[in-house]
Parts: structure tokens; C-alpha cells; sequence
């Protein structure tokens, strides 16, 4: 009986094995890995650098992270995004009514906080901040009409103040939700859901809508390099300056761009660089959406311009790719969760916020390289 027990364990082994070599679904199931707590759990925030140091925030906590993690004072009030310039790390934080104030922003010099105001533009909800050289701009909101603010750390004068966007047609009711601001040069850019990029080089001056940009959906922007600017929509296809046209036919297939974007070169051969865009499911269930979410690659040319005739592959499925384990173990991974947010480190570290799992970060661990969550 014992012998025929062996027999049949060998067997199973024999056949599992075959199965996972052969058969996608089985060699995906064996390449899973054992799942970790999370260090920084719930729904982080977007990550920033500040004064060599990277930063992600969780909750009431701001995480430093320099090789080795650790903690900053608090600002007070849950985090729900942070930015940063060469002087300050800023914090929205929401916080209780007896401030008076439900939503606040906050910046830290590298030894205490400071709140900031100003003029919010009667508004009762800041949702957004981003920074692009000395200026911190910020969303604010009230019954779906935002209005863009900013902060001028030139200014003599460092409260909020709200800023004037030129070029709308005077008949549109204009919403004006930011999501992205970045600088080349000495010219700010702003993108909107909709409304258009906004350029200016004096934020004081007001900003002007950028032709041919109006009714576009921009979800994020980011700098390819010092002089290339890279917007994506929300169905995935990519914008770039100067002309703000967009690329080719890239995008993300038939899912949905999250908004996480960033720039990755490989720390042993720094030409390699690739744009990353975080990939959303479809909103209805098929048989092959059940692990379409993660990250994609967009291959770069050395100088980070977009590499002609490229477009947005999964991990482990082209030659230049930001994991070195395969792309079946990438879908077992984070190719199961939605990233909202994904940025590489100083030390090359490929760190992610996903949607309610916490932190995740690509190292070689206990079975070899792979995604998990960040302990």
C-alpha cells in the first residue's frame, strides 16, 4: 500500500511538473510566491525625493527610505499626497474639525512643519499638489469647480494664491483639475483633466492653454528628460512635448491607465530606460482580466525620448524590462493588484503603492527576484 501511495505522489509530481512547463495557466499557478506582510500597509501615497532620500506616506505617517527604512516627525492629520522641491517636503493633510480647517497643507524644512495659508478661493476641499521646481500648485474643489492655486517659494510672500488660466473659451465651464505640473527650463507646465496644459513662467502672471490640448484627459505628467515633458490619457495613449501631439498608436491595449507613471533606467547599464504606466482592469469581468492589472514597459530611447515604433509590452516580455524573473511570476505578483503609484528609488529599488495592499518593492528575496510587498 505504501509503495503504491509513493507511486501515485511521484506520479502527481511528474504530471504537476510537466503541466507547469507546458500549460501557461499551470506554470503562472507554479511561480507564485509566498506573500508578505507589508511594512507600510493600506493604500500609500505617491513617492517623492527629498534631500537624497525617497518618501512615501501611510495613514499619519511620512516613510524615509535611504537603503534602510525609517520614519519622520508627523505633520498631524491622515496624508493624502505629498510633493517636494530642493527646500521643502510638502504634506495635504486632512485633519480633524478643530482646526477649523478640514484640509490643510503642510511643508517641512528637515526639522519641523509649518502650515501654510492663504488664498483658497472660498474652496472646502484641496484634493491635489503637485511640484515642479520652486512652485508647489495645487488642486482645490468645491461641487466639481476647481481652481488652481500655487505656492512661490520666490515669492517674499510664501502663502497660497490662486492663478489665472488664460485661453479657455469664454463659454465653457471650465473645471480645471489638475493632475500633473513640470518644469523645462524656466516654463511651468500644468495639465488638466480636460481642460487642457496650461503654460506659464510666472505663475503670479496667470497660465495659458497650450492649442489642440483642450477636451484632452490627462491623467499624469511626467519629465522624460530636461526638455521632454510625457502626459498619459486615460485610456492609455501618450502625449509629448514640444507639440503636446500625441505618439503613434501607443497604449495599454483595451485597459485603463491608473495614472502611475515613471522613468527606469537600469542601474548597471544606464542606457536602458523605459517609461512604467500602472494598468487598470477592465471594469467588466472576461477570462483573460483576471490578473491585467500592474505596470507596463514603454521602451526609451538612451537620451529618454520614446524609442520609435515602441509600445507598451508587460514585463519579462521584451529584452530591455525592469525584472529578471520572468513575466509568469510578474503576473502572479503585482500583475494581480492595481498600482497607483510607481517610482525607483536612488539605489535603483523599483518601489510600488498598489490600491489597498501597501508598499511593494522588486529584490531578490528568499526564492530569487521577485515583487512583493516591502518588509
Amino acid at each position: 500500500m505504501r509503495k503504491k501511495i509513493c507511486n501515485c505522489l511521484f506520479t502527481f509530481t511528474v504530471v504537476f511538473t510537466i503541466a507547469a512547463c507546458n500549460d501557461p495557466i499551470f506554470f503562472t499557478i507554479y511561480q507564485e510566491v509566498k506573500p508578505i506582510d507589508p511594512r507600510i500597509m493600506g493604500a500609500p501615497s505617491n513617492f517623492v525625493i527629498y534631500k537624497n532620500a525617497m518618501y512615501v506616506a501611510s495613514s499619519d505617517t511620512i516613510h524615509r527610505y535611504d537603503g534602510s527604512w525609517g520614519t519622520i516627525s508627523p505633520p498631524g492629520g491622515r496624508i493624502l499626497k505629498i510633493a517636494s522641491t530642493d527646500k521643502y517636503l510638502y504634506a495635504l493633510c486632512y485633519n480633524d474639525h478643530s482646526s477649523g480647517m478640514d484640509f490643510v497643507i503642510k511643508r517641512f524644512d528637515g526639522n519641523i512643519w509649518e502650515t501654510l495659508g492663504g488664498d483658497t478661493d472660498s474652496h472646502n476641499s484641496i484634493q491635489y499638489i503637485f511640484a515642479a521646481g520652486g512652485v508647489l500648485f495645487i488642486g482645490a474643489e468645491t461641487d466639481n469647480v476647481y481652481s488652481v492655486l500655487y505656492i512661490d517659494e520666490n515669492d517674499t510672500n510664501k502663502t497660497i494664491k490662486k492663478m489665472t488660466l488664460l485661453g479657455l473659451p469664454e463659454d465653457r465651464n471650465a473645471k480645471n483639475e489638475i493632475s500633473g505640473a513640470s518644469i523645462i527650463g524656466t516654463d511651468y507646465y500644468i495639465s488638466t483633466i480636460g481642460d487642457g496644459i496650461f503654460k506659464t513662467s510666472n505663475p503670479a502672471s496667470g497660465a495659458t492653454l497650450i492649442s489642440d490640448t483642450l477636451d484632452i484627459k490627462f491623467i499624469s505628467m511626467i519629465n522624460l528628460n530636461s526638455t521632454t515633458i510625457a502626459l498619459i490619457t486615460r485610456d492609455g495613449h501618450i502625449y509629448t512635448s514640444p507639440a503636446f501631439s500625441r505618439v503613434g498608436e501607443i497604449s495599454l491595449g483595451n485597459r485603463f491607465a491608473t495614472g502611475a507613471l515613471a522613468v527606469w533606467e537600469n542601474k548597471d547599464d544606464p542606457s536602458q530606460k523605459l517609461l512604467l504606466a500602472g494598468r487598470q482592469d477592465k471594469l467588466e469581468y472576461t477570462v483573460d482580466s483576471g490578473y491585467t492589472y500592474g505596470y507596463m514597459e514603454l521602451e526609451l530611447n538612451s537620451d529618454g525620448t520614446i524609442k520609435s515604433d515602441s509600445n507598451f509590452m508587460e514585463p519579462g516580455k521584451r529584452p530591455v524590462t525592469t525584472i529578471v524573473d520572468g513575466n509568469e511570476r510578474y503576473i502572479s505578483t503585482i500583475g494581480k493588484y492595481p498600482v497607483n503609484h510607481i517610482f525607483q528609488a536612488t539605489d535603483g529599488i523599483l518601489f510600488a503603492s498598489t490600491q489597498k495592499n501597501g508598499v511593494w518593492s522588486y529584490r531578490d528575496r528568499s526564492g530569487g527576484y521577485q515583487w512583493n510587498a516591502e518588509e
